[in-house]
């Protein structure tokens, strides 16, 4: 309806106000079209690559959290209002279409100021997101402006940001006024919905379409919150505007960096679709990226039951460009009749299977998987450290003798002598070597708080330190 505003906070920030006539910005910064509705008419800003930037700062931030945007909005809210004095102008515009501009933000971080590390990295997440809400209330003025008086406006917010409860929040109390949010983040598809039902005759007309399916909640601000932000508010636009000469000249900078050329793509490259051959196991993801590289036969010798070698393999290379395998014997007799072979790539450690000094005379490029089983190793790895350390073994076999009934005194205090383990917390671990199987290892171990040393003369100790580990010599790591 006129004098609503319809905030997408998704990969971008549109923000779109409805308007009873055509009208226009007399500054030319924002964008005026019809509405899907014929007597009313939208007028747009935008607050930039909202969920992208959040995103892109999340996976800097949590590399190892498999949630890293969700991760950022959880630590953001256990700081308080006004993020410890940090102000963010990153991640957002405050949009202008007269005088398009590349992104660029800052955070107003001293090392002198914060508390302890924890609450530190809250206060910066809680920063962020505080600057994309300010953005927000920045364009949703602009709208204002042209649409309507900024207190008759009425809010309404949909985008991937919703999901966070915390994000709803913050944005109703930087805006200051309640926000109807939608229970469904996916507001293009919804949309897209809506139209389908009309057109299919589900729905009368796009009113109607959009007041059944559309289910939403109202968010209203806190009142002391809404204060401070309103007072910071303030502060942002003016820090804002200070930083915006440096920006542009850092944005130039940017650019020059993103333009760049591409190294030139080789003649024929796009046209070419290599015949690719597996028989090792593979997950559908990984076929799926060979598929949009050729045209891939998917024959898992764990389920055919059969190794190739000498002329099945032969036969079964007419015409192959890539050959993908785990176990399947490539010798030289095999690749004297493969004119068309391209490249081997071995699923082992080491391409045992495959005669390389061929491969190499015959110009066959041979590719293997070294750390394949890093992971495994790895988990192994840790489970035994557990095991020792809590005695599990032996405390499973006591368990599995005879006796042991409820109130056992006797034999609850034999137990308690024979089983107490100890915490991994705390404790000094050495790993000799940081390769593919050392570095999954150190990466397990960091939740776990371990004090971390490491014996890899190939590993250069500030290499070591992106593991939380510190280098020593393997003396001193036996003496720990």
């Amino acid at each position: 309806a006129p004098g609503e505003v319809g905030v997408v906070a998704g990969t971008t920030g549109p923000v779109q106000g409805v308007a009873d006539r055509p009208t226009l910005d007399p500054e030319g910064r924002l964008w005026t079209r019809p509405h899907f509705l014929l007597d009313r008419w939208v007028v747009e800003s935008n607050g930039g690559p909202l969920g992208d930037a959040l995103d892109w700062l999340a996976g800097l931030l949590f590399p190892e959290s498999r949630q890293p945007t969700a991760r950022l909005m959880g630590e953001a809210a256990q700081a308080r209002p006004g993020a410890g004095g940090i102000l963010s102008t990153f991640g957002g515009q405050v949009f202008n279409a007269r005088a398009m501009t590349f992104p660029v933000g800052s955070l107003t971080l001293s090392p002198f100021l914060g508390g302890d590390g924890p609450s530190r990295r809250a206060d910066l997440c809680r920063a962020v997101l505080e600057g994309l809400a300010f953005v927000l209330r920045a364009n949703t003025e602009q709208v204002a402006a042209v649409v309507a008086q900024a207190e008759s406006l009425q809010y309404r917010m949909t985008g991937g940001l919703i999901r966070s409860p915390f994000w709803a929040q913050l944005v109703a109390d930087v805006l200051g006024a309640p926000v109807r949010v939608s229970e469904i983040p996916e507001g293009t598809a919804l949309g897209a919905a809506v139209c389908a039902g009309v057109a299919a005759g589900l729905f009368a007309d796009l009113a109607e379409g959009a007041e059944r399916l559309a289910r939403v909640r109202t968010v209203y601000p806190n009142e002391e919150n809404a204060r401070t932000y309103d007072a910071l508010y303030g502060e942002w636009k003016e820090v804002r505007a200070l930083l915006a000469d440096g920006h542009d000249r850092a944005a130039a900078r940017m650019l020059e960096y993103a333009g760049t050329p591409a190294a030139p793509r080789a003649p024929g490259l796009r046209s070419f679709r290599p015949k690719i051959l597996v028989t090792a196991q593979m997950d559908g993801a990984s076929l799926e990226e060979l598929r949009r590289l050729g045209e891939v036969e998917y024959a898992n010798y764990r389920e055919t039951l059969r190794v190739l070698t000498g002329e099945d393999l032969v036969e079964a290379l007419q015409g192959v460009h890539v050959f993908i395998t785990e176990v399947d014997i490539v010798d030289l007799e095999a690749l004297r009749a493969l004119p068309d072979l391209r490249v081997v790539v071995a699923c082992r450690g080491q391409a045992v299977n495959v005669d390389v000094e061929a491969c190499t005379a015959l110009g066959i490029p041979v590719l293997h998987a070294p750390g394949r089983n890093a992971d495994a190793v790895a988990d192994l790895t840790v489970a035994f450290m557990l095991a020792l350390a809590r005695k599990l073994v032996p405390a499973n076999e006591f368990l599995r003798q005879p006796g042991g009934e409820a109130g056992d005194m006797g034999r609850m205090g034999q137990a308690y002598e024979a089983f107490l383990g100890r915490e991994l917390w705390g404790k000094t671990v050495g790993l000799v070597g940081l390769g593919a199987v050392g570095r999954e290892v150190a990466r397990r171990l960091r939740p776990f708080g371990v004090r971390l040393l490491v014996y890899d003369p190939y590993v250069p100790p500030d290499e070591a330190a992106r593991y939380d580990a510190k280098s020593v010599s393997l003396e001193d790591l036996l003496a720990e």
